[in-house]
């Protein structure tokens, strides 16, 4: 991925994240179907204070690095 794409998709998840503080103020779960490599679920951890992130991934090599990710970045509690 070059830098151009990187950037864009910052640009992408602090809009998306912004939009979900202005629908969603006081969310305090989150559902991430797809998650990958948890790079959404860590972006929102960041804008609100989850209780509980459920993270789902078809790919085991994904969803348990995006698990480890959010561990050492959340105190929510976490359902892979």
């Amino acid at each position: 991925m070059n830098k151009a794409s990187i950037d864009e998709s910052r640009h992408r998840f602090d809009h998306i994240a912004n939009c979900a503080r202005r629908t969603t103020p006081n969310a305090k779960r989150l559902l991430d179907l797809g998650c990958g490599a948890g790079n959404f679920a860590l972006k929102l951890s960041q804008t609100f204070p989850f209780e509980e992130i459920a993270l789902v991934d078809l790919s085991t090599p994904m969803l348990n690095p995006a698990v480890e990710r959010l561990s050492a970045a959340t105190t929510a509690r976490l359902v892979p």
